[in-house]
């Protein structure tokens, strides 16, 4: 579709009125999107524009917010009513969402006991769950060594033995190719083999070297009377290790942290690699340790070392197979998944809980709607407080029907491996999932309806799946050395879910429902593809974080957008990732408008530069049918004449208003900024400012294309 230029050529056709809805699209980026989305939306509200809005399409921190919106439609409540609500600046909303800024620790010490207690359960059922292969791993390692009764060790060069093999085969293998492959099958198998070969080589010497250098350590700590307890060889370290990287790991995007030329993402990875191996190390040393000492301590019924390997690989394998019926959702009960839910769900989902359930009053968070003034003296539940019409079935939420948009919810469904080639997926590693109560989408496919068993989750399932932005699978971020590290910190939030049954005519699910595999694809990060019965999902910023790819797909007029993903260095990484893609999936070409056409709208360039009243980006969307469409996107920046408070606080927070999305609790000041930030991007988009953007988005005199190919 572009010239040699760069310009597209659909750009030349005229302005064609095929599709006047209107979306909103809030970002990915935790609290911090969802405050200033908030802000946002009130200033839409304030300029009696909200109502018009028929999608709002969500990932991670922007479905928070859009959640908490969407349940205040209800029957009773018009939405000319949760309008006037949202622009009010006195209701127990504002109220009971500023409060709660510290969603992840509510209630104080009290909160954080039971948030380290799920953490502490989550970590050391990750250890089991990932200690069973690892265990089977070791065994198999110090096999040779194993002696029976008084005789000598059964086969110690076993290992050894067997990649000398291997590499034999691998030499037969090349000269077969040469000798062989006189057509181009031959040649792909010849070279298949050698592949095989080699990984083959690769995993006996792996085990062989694991063998040696365990013997050896076992051998050393014995002779010298330094090792006296199995315990040693688990040090704290290794424990201290996990419990600093759950803290402090990073994860976004290309992090600009760099040591020794090497990224902070790919140090993680490596320390995951490390220690993975120190830990197969640990246990195959400790069964040496057993072995060799068998003889010592004196009692007979003790000193066939192979009967107790024997025992000890019947108790893995018993193991083993206790986990192929355990089911996934064991996996997703050890996760922080949960926690997290149960977070989300009381701070923001809980708004739509102020109608009786079932004629049980004793369930209502609040007394009346939260969209009425905070000067009530009615009680309200605790955040600490569980009450299950607190959620709501996603089948059952339906803010459309009662004036509202309609709440695209978006996840990414982590794949790396290829459904179409069986092969690796080197490069998104994961595929869009679009859920609203009127189905779901998957990539650009079309919508289905929304299988039974999927009807019945509750949103705050989803909100929370939507926003499992730390997770083994990360998409195209995913890698074996960082899942290894996330898995045994326990370092988890993404969920496994069964697939939907396959269409007529499509090829049915191959069989993929045992935890065991489970563990193996989260602990290495190799998730698979989309005609698997089960999928692996995380958050929708995975796969594209500003939420207007879905929107793309319905050639929406106009969509607003929040980029609320933290960019310290204004390098529109999001922003590009959602050109891109919008432009190879959808044929769809975004250009953005370089020079400012209307009041309070900029540039790229100008939002780094501290303008004196906050900015919006402007840019032209030219569906593939040729139609256009006007894109205006918000993004925290600074600028000079903010309020008093944004200024003061700018000064004792640098980082603002792009911090890093680990900062989950915020205070009062620091939620205050960011939704007083959002509301002066909000008042700046009334009905004028709207039309003269659309005006401006027609022009092709104001486009500068592909801004982001720099």
């Amino acid at each position: 579709m572009s010239n040699q230029n760069g310009v597209n050529e659909s750009q030349k056709a005229p302005w064609q009125e095929k599709n006047d809805t209107w979306a909103l699209a809030l970002s990915g980026g935790g609290i911090r999107s969802a405050t200033f989305a908030l802000g946002l939306i009130r200033g839409l509200a304030k300029n009696g524009l909200f109502h018009q809005f028929d999608y709002l399409s969500t990932v991670s921190g922007g479905g928070y917010i859009g959640s908490a919106i969407g349940r205040l439609y209800q029957q009773g409540q018009t939405a000319s009513q949760v309008e006037q609500g949202l622009a009010a600046d006195d209701t127990l909303l504002l109220w009971w969402l500023r409060r709660n800024g510290r969603y992840l620790e509510p209630a104080g010490a009290r909160d954080i006991l039971q948030a380290a207690a799920s953490q502490l359960r989550g970590f050391v059922t990750a250890q089991i769950e990932a200690g069973i292969l690892l265990v089977g791993v070791a065994l198999l390692a110090v096999a040779p060594n194993v002696s029976w009764g008084s005789a000598s060790q059964t086969f110690p060069l076993l290992w050894w033995l067997m990649g000398i093999a291997a590499l034999i085969v691998n030499f037969f293998a090349i000269l077969g190719y040469w000798l062989r492959g006189g057509t181009a099958v031959q040649r792909i198998r010849w070279t298949n083999l050698l592949a095989n070969s080699l990984l083959l080589t690769l995993a006996v010497l792996t085990l062989a070297a694991l063998q040696e250098a365990s013997y050896r350590i076992a051998h050393f700590w014995i002779a010298n009377g330094h090792f006296r307890s199995p315990a040693n060889l688990l040090p704290p370290g290794m424990l201290a290790a996990l419990m600093f990287a759950r803290k402090h790991i990073r994860l976004q995007g290309n992090s600009v942290i760099k040591v020794a030329k090497v990224s902070i993402q790919q140090w993680l990875q490596i320390l995951g690699l490390v220690m993975l191996a120190f830990i197969v190390l640990a246990w195959a040393t400790l069964f040496q340790v057993v072995f060799q000492s068998l003889p010592t301590w004196g009692i007979v019924a003790v000193k066939d070392a192979a009967l107790w390997w024997c025992a000890f690989a019947g108790l893995t394998l018993l193991a083993v197979a206790c986990s192929q019926y355990a089911g996934l959702e064991s996996l997703n009960l050890s996760s922080l998944h949960n926690f997290y839910r149960a977070r989300l769900e009381r701070a923001y989902i809980s708004v739509g809980n102020y109608t009786p359930q079932a004629n049980n009053a004793s369930g209502q968070r609040f007394q009346q709607s939260p969209l009425q003034p905070s000067t009530s003296p009615k009680p309200l539940m605790r955040l600490n407080e569980a009450s299950d019409a607190d959620d709501i079935q996603i089948q059952s939420y339906r803010p459309e029907q009662h004036g509202g948009p309609i709440h695209l919810i978006n996840c990414t469904i982590n794949q790396t491996v290829d459904d179409r080639t069986g092969s690796y997926n080197a490069d998104r590693k994961g595929v869009a999932l679009t859920i609203s109560a009127t189905g779901f989408e998957i990539g650009t496919g079309c919508p289905q309806e929304l299988p039974p068993a999927w009807k019945s989750i509750g949103l705050s399932r989803w909100i929370a799946i939507s926003g499992a932005a730390v997770s083994t699978g990360l998409g195209s971020l995913t890698s074996t050395g960082l899942a290894i590290l996330l898995f045994l910190g326990n370092i988890r939030l993404g969920y496994w879910i069964s697939s939907p049954p396959p269409r007529t005519g499509d090829t049915t699910h191959s069989p993929w429902r045992s935890k065991m595999k489970g563990v193996c694809a989260e602990l290495f990060g190799h998730f698979p593809g989309l005609k698997s019965s089960a999928w692996y999902l995380s958050d929708g910023g995975h796969f594209e974080n500003t939420a207007v790819y879905a929107l793309i797909k319905r050639q929406c007029k106009l969509i607003i957008a929040t980029d609320a993903g933290a960019d310290h260095q204004y390098e529109y990484e999001d922003l590009a990732n959602m050109v891109r893609k919008a432009r190879i999936d959808y044929n769809a070409q975004i250009d953005f408008i370089e020079q400012p056409c209307t009041p309070h709208s900029g540039s790229l360039a100008t939002l780094k530069t501290n303008p004196q009243q906050p900015q919006l980006l402007l840019a032209r969307i030219t569906y593939a049918d040729c139609s256009l469409g006007t894109l205006i996107v918000a993004k925290p920046h600074r600028f000079k004449n903010w309020p008093l408070d944004l200024n003061e606080y700018a000064k004792k927070d640098l980082e603002f208003p792009q911090n890093t999305t680990l900062d989950q609790f915020f205070s009062e000041s620091q939620w205050e900024a960011y939704h007083q930030l959002g509301l002066s991007f909000g008042h700046r988009i009334d009905a004028s400012f709207i039309e003269k953007a659309i005006e401006c988005t027609k022009n092709r005199n104001n486009i500068v294309p592909n801004q982001f190919a720099k």
